[in-house]
């Protein structure tokens, strides 16, 4: 099958004047690959798909479709996370699907880590529960992930000191998961950081604003 030609968000600008992108696969077993694109010399490189960029490779399992995400540079490293882009859509909304015959669910998105000079990805860390990571952000001065992941909407945080990933739980109810028109709440696509004092901010469909506190 041809590969669906789509980014979701998946896009930025670095510091060595690079375009980094990744295209979208809304395919069970064909992840979503990056690539950058050079504005001087017009040349387009794939640098590698999701699957592998992630560790996931060859197992046979629904693949990392998907980065929903910006770019966060610090020093020579672009820090993102990816996300699944196979779905049940029967009920007229993005739901999980099942694993078809042969192959694992999807195991759950990953942060991640590429570094620009030595080409190399590095795995952070993966997603609770099997779920996807479709919001992002760093905050760069405090070595700080957050992440909120799909389609339950917990709120994460990843510390590249200590490596430790916590999952906060969710305020989305029953996420994207949930019965339409009682516990279905659709998940914040962004996360917004205070550089100053390091809080959080996220918001929820019920018009209500999330702060994360980072030193409580």
């Amino acid at each position: 099958a041809a590969m669906p030609a789509e980014s979701s968000n998946g896009m930025g600008v670095a510091s060595d004047g690079m375009v980094y992108y990744v295209i979208s696969s809304d395919k069970y077993n064909i992840p979503g690959q990056m690539y950058s694109f050079n504005p001087k010399t017009k040349v387009i490189t794939h640098i590698d798909d999701l699957n592998d960029a992630a560790g996931q490779g060859n197992i046979k399992a629904v693949a990392q479709g998907k980065s929903h995400v910006n770019y966060v540079q610090d020093g020579d490293k672009l820090y993102f996370s990816t996300h699944l882009g196979y779905y049940n859509k029967t009920s007229g909304v993005e739901r999980t699907a099942a694993a078809p015959q042969g192959y694992l669910p999807y195991p759950g998105g990953h942060f991640l880590s590429y570094d620009m000079k030595t080409k190399k990805f590095t795995n952070l860390a993966i997603a609770p529960r099997g779920q996807g990571i479709i919001a992002m952000n760093m905050d760069v001065r405090r070595g700080r992930l957050y992440g909120i992941t799909w389609p339950f909407g917990d709120f994460l945080t990843y510390d590249l000191k200590t490596k430790k990933l916590e999952d906060h739980g969710t305020t989305f109810h029953g996420g994207e998961l949930g019965v339409l028109g009682t516990t279905y709440r659709a998940i914040c696509r962004r996360i917004v950081l205070d550089p100053e004092d390091g809080s959080a901010y996220f918001t929820t469909g019920d018009g209500t604003s999330h702060r994360y506190n980072y030193k409580t």
